[in-house]
C-alpha cells in the first residue's frame, strides 16, 4: 500500500524520466541501459494509453509483490513458515528493495528474475528429473 501511494504521489526522478524516453524510441541495447528497463517501463502505458508515473510504475510494484512471493517460497524450502513470513518482511523493509520496488529502476526485473533463479534453482537440487 505505501508503495503504491508513493508510486502515485512522488513525481518522476530524472532516472525515470529517461527510461521513459528510452521506451519511446526501445532497442536492443543502449549503452548504458539493458532492453528489460524498456519493456517494463512501457508495458502498462502501452496497454493504457496513459502514462502517468503510477502507470510507469506499476509493473515495477506487480514485479517486487511477485518478489516478495517467490522469496516467501523460497525460505519455506530452508524454514518453518512463521520465519519465512519475518524473512520474507525483512527482505521487503531492506530500503534498496523498497526502492527499486516502487520506481521504474533496472533493478526491479534484476531482482525478481534473480529471486526467481535462486528458488528454481534450490528446487531442481532438490529433486532432479534426469538422473543420467
Amino acid at each position: 500500500m505505501v508503495r503504491c501511494l508513493l508510486a502515485i504521489f512522488i513525481p518522476l526522478g530524472a532516472d525515470e524520466a529517461y527510461y521513459y524516453v528510452y521506451t519511446l524510441n526501445p532497442s536492443l541495447s543502449y549503452f548504458d541501459l539493458p532492453p528489460m528497463v524498456a519493456l517494463v517501463g512501457s508495458v502498462i502505458p502501452f496497454l493504457t494509453g496513459i502514462a502517468s508515473p503510477f502507470a510507469l510504475r506499476l509493473l515495477p510494484l506487480i514485479l517486487f509483490s511477485l518478489t516478495l512471493f517467490v522469496f516467501y517460497k523460497f525460505c519455506l524450502l530452508y524454514m518453518e513458515e512463521k520465519k519465512a513470513l519475518f524473512a520474507t518482511g525483512v527482505f521487503g523493509a531492506i530500503p534498496m528493495f523498497f526502492i527499486s520496488g516502487s520506481a521504474l529502476m533496472p533493478d526491479s526485473p534484476l531482482i525478481f528474475f534473480w529471486v526467481l533463479s535462486l528458488y528454481l534453482f534450490k528446487k531442481n537440487i532438490d529433486n532432479p528429473t534426469n538422473k543420467g
